[in-house]
């Protein structure tokens, strides 16, 4: 019984290298893209035995039409990110236990009842959010450039995901922009300060700055998770 016939580590990266010109830079997708490509390619051959890897490729690029090529990559992407969110909200249900969500309503609590009893320490927990959400986002950006470096300045679709940010901007919008909009325009009316030292506002801001930070470590441990099973396959 004779071996399947395989592509040699030359052709892989001839297809891996036509990614890239494509513009699919995202290494884990060109990996997908790289086995479904490798695959046609064989498939063509074993239909056309005499034909060789370069006219068999080309042939299955072709079949594509002009922009079949980048709809099958949309396509993988978008797979891919689907697949990534839906492993991140399976993590999240099973974070949502009793006693974690009884912590968390504590917390607000507590912070509330702190705030309001004690005008002193309102501004301090302002500032203590604001340092703890200005310290998840530095921790972010750093661990994307670690793992991009370890990737040789390449990036995952997972890894583009967490950088851009989108829940960073919806949090920055809805918690900081907004309640901060009129205090930085009139610093000195007294209806803005009394806003953002509010007892409500910074048992919100501080319960939900802890949140946003534990998301953005999850994102980052599950990168780093995904980088080594990259470089396995690279090796």
């Amino acid at each position: 019984m004779s071996t399947p016939k395989q592509l040699t580590a030359e052709e892989l990266k001839y297809i891996d290298g036509f990614c890239k010109k494509k513009d699919v830079c995202y290494i884990d997708l060109r990996i997908e893209l790289v086995d479904h490509l490798a695959e046609m390619v064989l498939a063509y051959q074993e239909k056309h035995p005499n034909t060789s890897f370069h006219d068999a490729f080309h042939g299955v690029y072709k079949s594509f039409g002009i922009f079949g090529f980048m709809d099958i990559a949309a396509q993988h992407e978008n797979q891919m990110r689907k697949r990534y969110w839906r492993e991140i909200w399976q993590y999240t249900k099973s974070c949502i236990t009793p006693p974690r969500v009884l912590l968390t309503l504590s917390a607000s609590v507590g912070i509330y009842y702190l705030a309001d009893a004690l005008e002193a320490t309102r501004m301090p927990l302002f500032f203590l959010g604001l340092a703890l959400f200005l310290l998840s986002i530095t921790l972010t950006i750093k661990q994307f450039l670690n793992n991009k470096k370890a990737l040789g300045d390449e990036q995952t679709v997972l890894m583009a995901g967490a950088s851009r940010g989108g829940g960073f901007t919806i949090f920055s919008y809805l918690l900081l922009y907004i309640p901060l909009q009129g205090f930085w325009v009139n610093p000195g009316q007294t209806n803005n300060l009394e806003l953002i030292t509010h007892p409500i506002y910074l048992s919100i801001f501080l319960v939900a700055t802890s949140i946003f930070g534990l998301a953005n470590y999850y994102l980052q441990e599950k990168a780093k998770e995904q980088l080594q099973e990259i470089k396995a396959k690279m090796a």
